[in-house]
């Protein structure tokens, strides 16, 4: 069976959304690391009651970090699938 270009590309394109996919799921332990480091008692110290607008603000800032990098390598991956579709 021979699959047009079109074909080709959305098979490549799945297979490369794939493989960005699995490598946002091996980023989240070490980030999970990073942000527990950062809200520690030694850095931000996000558990303390008496912190300042702007270290709450902080602290709110890190804990959507990892969300959010997550979130954009998969729209990244999605973009690279539907690319080739809206761009003719």
């Amino acid at each position: 069976m021979v699959l047009g270009n079109k074909g080709q590309a959305l098979i490549a394109g799945i297979g490369v959304a794939i493989i960005v996919f699995i490598i946002a799921v091996q980023f989240i332990t070490p980030l999970k690391e990073i942000v527990n480091d950062v809200r520690g008692s030694d850095k931000l110290d996000c558990g303390n009651t008496s912190l300042s607008t702007g270290i709450k603000a902080t602290c709110v800032i890190v804990d959507w970090y990892t969300p959010y990098l997550i979130l954009m390598i998969m729209a990244s991956g999605i973009g690279f699938i539907t690319e080739n579709k809206f761009s003719r």
